[in-house]
């Protein structure tokens, strides 16, 4: 059998890590359905109860495995099915390659039965949001969506009409690896050097971590020690640390109250404490935000900061 569009795309899949595609079998997306049947094992389709809980689960997937993950859905209301899980995912910046089936494309513009435009009705949660209607388009828009997803942190979405998923293969396409890993971006040193005169000059030091403290467990124990600060950490809490409070309130917040400047914190620590009954207001905050997607603005976004600065 001749290798099609959605053959082309499942090895993509492979070669960009992605192990698992969540979903529902359906019309439109048989075809790249049946592509992963011919992978051998080496990617699975897992069939979920309706599409809304297949991008949950590929949300989950990423988040707990800190790889790409993936969900389909059929033209429709099957991928209608799919924007709950999908905003969760992107808000979560969580890694997931989505596939829209769309209605075979001499129907598209004919207000045919189950059409819609999901490059519309997704590109608010998504990094990367686009329609092919060629085998070409499919291969290039399908390698760009999981890259986008990879590098941003979030979702990159291709709606692709199952007939077009069934055509040849496109052919003389470049053929490059997936850039994997996530760009390691550094404070300058005049930053780094007035946060430590900051964190020097303070009493009695408070730490509240936040996701962007992922990988830097060790980092995070040690400078706490240093400087004498206990630790709070926001959810979630990798490994389970019983030594990092998991939400900031009790004695975080006994803490919080006692001591006053600086608090370190990463990630939005406003927006981790501003639901509580007490929010937790440090006399001087410094914030250290990841980068996994840029957003210089959210800087001092949900408090006021004396100083702020990226760290990956």
């Amino acid at each position: 059998m001749a290798k099609t569009a959605a053959d082309q795309i499942a090895e993509m899949m492979i070669d960009a890590g992605i192990q698992r595609v969540y979903g529902l079998v359906g019309d439109s997306i048989n075809p790249i359905i049946d592509a992963i049947r011919r992978t051998g094992g080496k990617l699975r389709f897992v069939a979920c109860r309706n599409e809304e809980v297949g991008a949950f689960a590929a949300g989950a997937d990423a988040l707990l495995t800190g790889q790409i993950a993936a969900c389909a859905g059929s033209c429709g209301p099957g991928n209608m099915h799919l924007i709950q899980g999908l905003y969760n995912s992107h808000r979560n910046r969580a890694p997931v390659f989505a596939i829209a089936g769309q209605v075979p494309t001499r129907f598209l513009g004919t207000e045919y039965f189950q059409e819609t435009h999901p490059e519309r009705i997704f590109r608010d949660c998504s990094h990367y949001c686009e329609a092919a209607y060629t085998a070409v388009q499919a291969a290039t828009m399908s390698r760009m969506a999981i890259q986008s997803a990879i590098t941003k942190r979030g979702v990159g979405l291709v709606c692709i009409p199952g007939d077009t998923m069934a055509q040849s293969a496109a052919v003389d396409l470049p053929a490059h690896p997936f850039s994997t890993d996530p760009p390691r971006i550094r404070p300058t040193d005049d930053d780094l050097d007035k946060l430590a005169q900051i964190i020097d000059s303070a009493r009695r030091p408070l730490i509240f971590g936040g996701d962007g403290c992922r990988g830097g467990r060790e980092q995070v124990l040690a400078l706490s020690q240093k400087i004498n600060a206990p630790i709070g950490y926001g959810m979630p809490n990798p490994g389970n640390d019983r030594r990092f409070a998991t939400q900031p309130s009790g004695s975080l917040r006994t803490s919080a109250a006692s001591r006053n400047e600086p608090s370190g914190c990463s990630g939005s620590l406003g927006r981790q404490c501003q639901d509580g009954p007490a929010p937790i207001e440090p006399r001087l905050a410094i914030l250290v935000r990841a980068i996994a997607g840029p957003r210089p603005s959210a800087i001092g976004e949900w408090r006021k900061t004396c100083s702020g600065t990226f760290d990956p």
